[in-house]
């Protein structure tokens, strides 16, 4: 019952075009740098995407498929 209740409450807030919430699958995550390619696939460019000034430069956060997690030993 819980576990129903918790689902239904992440299809509302999905859903709600004001929340900006990641669909399942993907995940927000902050990238520095992107590498531009043409349609060929070659290689044009690396956009920095940091914004700010000095040491507090934060990465623009890009909406992507999640990651595998890594196992530890």
């Amino acid at each position: 019952m819980i576990l129903q209740a918790l689902c239904e409450y992440y299809r509302r807030k999905a859903a709600d075009p004001k929340n900006n919430m990641a669909p399942e699958g993907w995940e927000w995550k902050e990238l520095p740098f992107l590498i531009v390619l043409d349609a060929g696939g070659n290689f044009q460019a690396i956009e920095d995407t940091r914004e700010g000034e000095g040491n507090k430069r934060r990465a623009k956060a890009f909406l992507v498929l999640m990651g595998e997690k890594k196992h530890q030993r």
